[in-house]
């Protein structure tokens, strides 16, 4: 009987070994397909070497030193790396280095990190569509051939489609350092958190054509940057024309800051500057604190206005 068993043991692990160089050699012949179709396209699509190995319970491909580029920017990475499980394919984790190059038309931008971090989850269902992408690093700078640079010590992002068949989204970034010299509104060049949570009800399941978005209930947004703080929540929805139409109702700390932000943003005119902050004291002194100001961010018929600021254009949900 132990004989029966180590043979079918044996049987089994050779499948099993096949099987995982078959898939590996599928794995890598359908990325040089993919690099193939974007030169096809007309963009540059080059590496200088594709393996993978994991041998035999994963696959870990690499991407010796991809290089994109088409009309006006170009980008570069030592290597960018792929990971996922034999049995569990459609669950894939991503990794990029330090040391990535964009070029946007004559400015080179320079990204330096310990890594960047991405997931990327998808139905176990024929097409694999996407159900949840998160990516998050440490310790990262862009600094810019023209002499700028901005850091952060964390950032996460993700999206995940819910049960209810929503889309949860979710930003969290920590320690920014924005370039050399920035003080808008006299906030000073430090942001110390952001974040950001929000559930957006769809129309149908996602797919990788399309995100049918209904409207965006924003459930926290905290900003924390230097005597500012402004804690947001509230609900939008898509207008017939499909920009949002709605209220998020922002309360604000340090809200003295907002005329000279205004101005620096070129929102509204120099000359405005004393009507503004008369009108926001007033609404500040006519609410429970006078240092905590209540104004809505309000977008209704294509536009949007933060109180009595206008911003332009509503944006798009549909």
């Amino acid at each position: 009987m132990l004989k029966w068993v180590l043979r079918a043991g044996l049987v089994l692990a050779a499948v099993w070994a096949v099987a995982w160089f078959v898939v590996a050699r599928e794995v890598k012949a359908r990325v040089a397909d993919w690099f193939a179709q974007q030169e096809a396209q007309g963009l540059v699509a080059e590496n200088t070497g594709l393996s993978v190995a994991g041998f035999l319970d994963r696959f870990d491909l690499t991407v010796t030193d991809p290089h994109f580029a088409g009309t006006g920017w170009d980008w570069q990475a030592p290597f960018g790396q792929v990971f996922a499980m034999f049995w569990k394919p459609w669950h894939l984790i991503g990794v990029l280095p330090g040391g990535q190059k964009l070029t946007l038309g004559d400015q080179v931008l320079t990204l330096d990190a310990p890594k960047i971090e991405g997931s990327l989850r998808m139905a176990p269902e024929a097409g694999f569509d996407p159900r949840e992408v998160r990516v998050e690093w440490e310790k990262i700078a862009v600094s810019s051939s023209k002499g700028w640079a901005i850091s952060t010590a964390h950032v996460l992002g993700a999206a995940q489609e819910t049960a209810d068949q929503a889309l949860k989204l979710w930003l969290q970034a920590d320690d920014i350092t924005l370039p050399e010299g920035s003080n808008l509104g006299g906030l000073g060049p430090k942001i110390a958190n952001l974040r950001f949570d929000a559930r957006l009800p769809l129309a149908a399941p996602m797919t990788w054509e399309a995100v049918q978005v209904q409207g965006v209930e924003v459930r926290t947004l905290d900003l924390s940057w230097g005597k500012l703080e402004l804690e947001g929540s509230g609900q939008l929805a898509a207008d017939p024309q499909g920009q949002a139409e709605g209220q998020i109702e922002l309360r604000i700390k340090g809200w003295q800051a907002i005329p000279d932000a205004a101005i620096g943003l070129g929102l509204i005119q120099p000359g405005m500057r004393g009507g503004l902050m008369g009108a926001l004291e007033g609404l500040a002194q006519a609410g429970d604190d006078p240092a905590e100001l209540v104004l809505p961010l309000v977008m209704k018929a294509g536009r949007m206005a933060l109180g009595p600021i206008p911003l332009g254009p509503a944006p798009y949900l549909q």
